[in-house]
């Protein structure tokens, strides 16, 4: 497919993967070659190219976690560069006033800085065995808007699990898939529209969500993790990555 694409993102990234190259006849360019950008506290970046692609997953950018800001820090977690483990602490939770009446915003979540037009993948990793024992990805604007997806424990099993927040928060579960011990969650955010899948083997991503969410200049994506009928959740989150938002059809779930 010959395309045009314009990404801007403020990441605290380390390393720009290699670009896989597609030549088409019909095309007198081709992206060839590796990017890499020197390591920094924090930079912003763009670019805007035409190219030919089959995959937007050439221009995923790998996520060094200790980049990320926190909200509600865990009093233990282990941060580096390609890891994050932490053990939750007690009654944390993401939940505004939809059906229980109260607000709850203390939940963990290491944020990474990104606007609008990305994709981003993360794995997740635990086990997952009280009520509402929840893991996986966060987009936040501000604490009346943010949407929490990945794993829940909820009716004695484990689901895939999304909850979207703006001004009042909605819940939905599926379980496309019942093992959720070791999985990836996908979250695509563009023009005020939401995609999220997940996958077990980084190759079928069935789709969990269609939402709206608000259009804003700049989110903050990232790993978030809640215990609200505990403490002691270990999760271990690893292959961070965020790039250009996936323009594959709906419908195609690879």
């Amino acid at each position: 497919m010959i395309g045009h694409a314009t990404w801007n993102a403020a990441l605290g990234a380390v390393k720009v993967l290699p670009v896989l190259t597609e030549v088409s006849k019909s095309a007198d360019f081709a992206i060839v070659g590796r990017a890499h950008f020197v390591r920094r506290t924090a930079f912003s970046f763009s670019f805007s190219f035409s190219f030919s692609f089959s995959d937007a997953r050439s221009l995923l950018v790998t996520i060094d976690f200790r980049r990320g800001r926190w909200l509600n820090e865990p009093v233990n977690a282990e941060v580096t560069e390609d890891s994050l483990r932490i053990t939750t602490d007690a009654k944390t939770d993401f939940w505004r006033e939809t059906y229980y009446g109260f607000t709850r915003d203390t939940g963990h979540f290491l944020g990474i800085p990104a606007a609008d037009g990305f994709t981003a993948e993360i794995r997740v990793q635990g086990e997952f065995r009280t009520l509402y024992d929840q893991a996986g990805l966060m987009v936040r604007i501000d604490e009346t808007r943010w949407v929490k997806t990945g794993v829940e424990f909820t009716d004695g099993e484990a689901f895939l699990s999304t909850v979207v927040t703006d001004g009042r928060s909605d819940w939905s579960v599926s379980q496309p898939f019942k093992q959720v011990d070791d999985f990836y969650i996908r979250v695509t955010l563009s023009k005020g529209a939401m995609r999220i899948q997940a996958s077990r083997d980084r190759s079928f991503w069935p789709l969990l969500r269609l939402a709206s969410f608000p259009v804003a200049e700049t989110y903050e994506v990232g790993p978030t993790a809640c215990t609200p009928e505990r403490s002691g959740l270990s999760v271990h989150f690893s292959e961070f990555t965020i790039g250009p938002a996936t323009t594959k059809d709906l419908h195609d779930l690879s």
